[in-house]
């Protein structure tokens, strides 16, 4: 499996490239997936179907999915109840219930479900699609849902750590002057809800981490010959190296005859000697953009 992150400033072409992409690979005979994280979605209307959350096929080898953030949002918040209720379920006489609507307002709510929402997809669909083509929402949140698995295996590191603290202080007191009571203590810790669901988390962020790492991962940038986009761009790839993800591929978009000195300039600022670079001229065929886009994902895969 393949898979393609499209990232760049609201109305570069993000949607456009990535949907073209994913038709070409299609055209190949590559059974490919394009699935937009963006809320504002488009990709409904370049493809004239009427998308609402679940996978549609467009055309033999290529099928399309919206992904509702709204609901993904709420299934996150829906497990994130389960759990506590589960855990603290002694406290339920102060009505936890009335608090958890309060949890949507929570800051990064919607950067965790989106990554919950992406992790489902890859381990739910991988196994389906040679390719999976993502159309990503702005920057600022693209970045901070990438940012997401690093930061949380820092986080839930220490979390673990400091619950098997709190476990073992507490089955060391109830143990003591009773060596029965001590092994069901250590047998209650392999059983703890709290520190299974932060290992699995820690399991799942790793294992993804090291996906968005890998050479199977494509993350590139869409930029118009324009000093802001241009300027929002060079921020991006600064974002993606701030976490360890190198931007593999650059697509120029919406080029014309006296944009030279222009593409010159966004080459230089978020190009290497490893980077694909691909100019797409202005008014190019929806689909095809009038040059070969699959060469992103040349390459290893998993």
């Amino acid at each position: 499996m393949k898979i393609a992150f499209f990232l760049g400033k609201g109305g570069v072409g993000k949607s456009t490239c990535s949907s073209a992409l994913a038709y070409q690979l299609a055209d190949s005979g590559e059974k490919t997936l394009l699935a937009s994280f963006d809320p504002a979605h488009n990709l409904g209307d370049i493809f004239g179907l009427n998308l609402s959350g679940k996978i549609k096929e467009f055309c033999p080898n290529l099928d399309l999915l919206e992904i509702d953030l709204r609901k993904s949002t709420e299934n996150y918040i829906a497990k994130t109840q389960e759990l506590i209720k589960q855990v603290y379920s002694y406290n339920s006489a102060y009505n936890v219930d009335g608090y958890f609507n309060l949890f949507r307002y929570l800051p990064g709510i919607q950067e965790y479900a989106s990554i919950t929402a992406l992790l489902d997809l890859v381990r739910e669909q991988g196994d389906n699609y040679t390719n999976i083509i993502l159309d990503t929402p702005p920057t600022g949140l693209t970045l901070r849902v990438l940012a997401l698995p690093m930061i949380s295996i820092k986080w839930l590191k220490q979390l673990k750590n400091l619950r098997e603290k709190i476990l073992d202080k507490r089955h060391a007191i109830a143990s003591i002057n009773d060596s029965e009571n001590k092994l069901r203590c250590k047998e209650a810790m392999k059983t703890d809800k709290v520190l299974l669901k932060v290992c699995r988390m820690l399991s799942d962020y790793q294992k993804f981490d090291e996906l968005l790492k890998s050479e199977s991962v494509k993350c590139g940038i869409v930029v118009n010959p324009d000093f802001l986009s241009l300027r929002e761009s060079v921020r991006i790839k600064d974002g993606l190296q701030e976490i360890g993800i190198k931007s593999k591929f650059l697509i120029i978009n919406k080029v014309t005859d006296d944009d030279g000195e222009a593409v010159k300039k966004a080459k230089a600022s978020l190009s290497d000697g490893n980077t694909i670079d691909i100019e797409i001229p202005c008014n190019s065929d929806s689909y095809r953009l009038g040059c070969d886009l699959t060469k992103i994902l040349d390459g290893n895969c998993v």
